[in-house]
């Protein structure tokens, strides 16, 4: 039964049964939505493990930027390099054979790069697991 209290507001008086029961199914409703979002974010969490990051060094002077990225038994065949005007994307994976199990690992890293580089003249190469970047700057005495 509703009634008014002090300063318009409703007082609902409950039994201990019919607050209890709203009570659990309140909680049951709640674990309900969780399980829901927890199955929603299950894709994202699949597809960003997936990935790991490999390590990378990065240096910069009045030149340009050089990259060091070291993405250990990869083959060069199977790096992907993206250049745009903002970002590096790099995306790798290797096999590795262990005790006759394969074991695939994939590597991905994302470099935010400066506006003022020079993308046409970037270069890149790869040796003893070493992937390296240059990307020179634009002459901003001009």
């Amino acid at each position: 039964m509703a009634k008014r209290g002090n300063n318009n507001e409703f007082l609902i008086n409950f039994s201990d049964t019919n607050l209890k029961s709203f009570i659990k199914t309140l909680n049951r409703e709640i674990k309900r939505g969780t399980k829901d979002l927890n199955k929603s974010f299950d894709g994202f969490r699949k597809m960003f493990k997936k990935y790991e990051e490999p390590f990378c060094e990065i240096r910069q002077n009045h030149k340009g930027m050089n990259v060091l990225v070291k993405l250990p038994d990869v083959r060069k065949k199977d790096i992907r390099l993206n250049i745009t005007s903002r970002i590096i994307e790099l995306k790798a994976s290797s096999i590795l054979d262990n005790d006759g199990k394969r074991t695939l690992k994939n590597y991905y890293r994302v470099i935010n790069i400066p506006a003022c580089s020079m993308l046409r003249k970037a270069r890149a190469e790869y040796k003893n697991d070493k992937l390296q970047i240059k990307i020179p700057y634009t002459d901003l005495k001009k």
